[in-house]
């Protein structure tokens, strides 16, 4: 039941990625995966996801790092499709970074798509 790249397919694992990169140079920072925070919500109920079940308190999760040495800035959760993916929905990912003086994140929010990640900068590169 895919409506577009925004909607999911029941059972589907989805991949969500967040590119946390350098303010000054754009590259990816590697370590960062601790110091970022990040909430699933479900956009027909806006429920959150725990981590196993959908809850109505927000719930922080944890991304984890690609592979440092050829992806470095890479970082990656999966909702898993037999568990988190169980109607055709949309998805709504919420990412905070705070680790300065590398990072010092504001928020960001996303509605997430098969064609897109979240890059995460303490500000935009010119």
């Amino acid at each position: 039941m895919a409506d577009g790249p925004n909607i999911w397919n029941i059972g589907d694992d989805i991949v969500l990625e967040i590119f946390i990169a350098d303010p000054t140079t754009g590259y990816g920072l590697t370590g960062q995966g601790g110091y970022a925070d990040i909430t699933i919500r479900r956009d027909s109920d806006s429920r959150y996801w725990t981590g196993s079940t959908w809850s109505d308190t927000r719930t922080t999760l944890t991304p984890l790092e690609s592979d440092s040495t050829n992806q470095p800035g890479r970082y990656t959760y999966t909702l898993p499709g037999t568990a988190g993916n169980i109607q055709a929905d949309r998805y709504v990912m919420h990412v905070h970074v705070s680790n300065p003086p590398t990072v010092e994140g504001d928020s960001y929010e996303a509605h997430v798509s098969r064609q897109q990640d979240v890059r995460m900068y303490e500000s935009e590169p010119v």
